[in-house]
C-alpha cells in the first residue's frame, strides 16, 4: 500500500521472514526512512501487525518531523511537550493510515486463512 506523509510517497510491504530488511533487524517491522519504505512481518497475527505498523508508521512519521542533522548526537532525548504534540499532531493520519491497511489486509485473507501480499496504491 502507499501512503504520503507531506506529499513524499511510502510503501507499506508485507513480508516473509526471509526478507532482508527484516532479518537484518530481527524485528517484526521495519521502516526504511532513506527508502521510504516499511516492511512487516505478513504471518503475524493482525493484532501484533497492528502494533508493529502503528510503530513503524511513527518511525516514519518522526523521520519527517525530526530531520537528522548527521553531525550532532542523534541518541538526543525529547521532552515529554514535545512528544505530546508529535502524537497530537500525528496520531490521528497514523491511525488513518494504520486502519485503511489493515481492513485491506482483512479482506484479502484468502481461504487457507493467510494474507496475501497488499500492493495497491491508494
Amino acid at each position: 500500500m502507499k501512503f504520503q506523509i507531506n506529499g513524499i510517497e511510502w510503501t507499506i510491504k508485507e513480508c516473509d521472514r526471509d526478507d532482508t530488511e527484516l532479518k537484518s533487524a530481527n524485528a517484526m517491522g521495519v521502516c526504511n526512512s532513506s527508502q521510504k519504505t516499511i516492511h512487516i512481518m505478513k504471518h503475524a497475527p493482525v493484532s501484533q501487525k497492528a502494533r508493529v505498523l502503528r510503530h513503524e508508521l511513527c518511525h516514519a512519521f518522526l523521520s519527517d518531523a525530526v530531520p537528522v542533522n548527521r553531525n550532532e548526537d542523534t541518541t538526543k532525548s525529547y521532552d515529554t511537550e514535545w512528544i505530546s504534540e508529535f502524537v497530537a499532531l500525528y496520531s490521528p493520519e497514523i491511525n488513518r493510515i494504520a486502519d485503511e491497511y489493515l481492513s485491506k489486509a482483512e479482506n484479502d485473507i484468502d481461504d487457507k486463512g493467510t494474507s496475501e501480499r497488499i500492493t495497491r496504491t491508494i
